[in-house]
């Protein structure tokens, strides 16, 4: 009980907030010293250091320092930064949503195999660089690599029913 309350009361008093002055002395060894207590025969070469605490709250309760400004800024900093973020997310979800439309009406026009729900469908025929049909299974098979590409992209684009491949 002695012990506690001797730590309770050392460390009440080397906690509060003193206003004791900070000294700087050097020895005879030029070893340099701090205190707030200069030793007898130092007290001629003993000089008073200003020391700025940026922890404590000064008598009108406002902080030292600009550290809300900062913090205010930062805040600010990042906010920013996240609107920006936000933009380009949103502008690059917008040109892949263009791209996908484009890329799923090139995909149905390619596909050779197009159902219209009344029971009718188009047949479409595609032509290699000489002018020669290329067979329905290979159209697909073009059709299919194409699709896949577009949806490795991000897009989601359905398979179309009835391809040969």
């Amino acid at each position: 009980m002695k012990i506690s309350s001797l730590l309770l009361a050392f460390l009440i008093v080397f906690s509060v907030n003193s206003n004791a002055d900070i000294v700087k002395w050097t020895d005879e060894d030029g070893k340099v010293h701090f205190g707030d207590r200069v030793p007898e025969k130092y007290q001629e070469k003993s000089e008073t250091v200003e020391v700025e605490s940026k922890n404590f709250v000064n008598n009108d309760n406002k902080p030292k320092g600009n550290y809300w400004e900062k913090q205010r800024r930062k805040k600010q900093f990042e906010q920013e930064q996240d609107r920006m973020y936000q933009q380009k997310q949103a502008q690059q979800q917008r040109k892949l949503n263009v791209y996908c439309k484009k890329a799923e009406a090139h995909y149905k026009d390619i596909s050779t195999f197009n159902h219209h729900g009344d029971g009718s469908y188009d047949v479409k025929v595609i032509v290699d660089e000489n002018g020669k049909a290329i067979s329905r299974r290979e159209q697909d098979r073009l059709a299919e690599r194409y699709r896949a590409e577009a949806n490795g992209r991000g897009c989601n684009i359905q398979q179309s029913e009835g391809l040969r491949l």
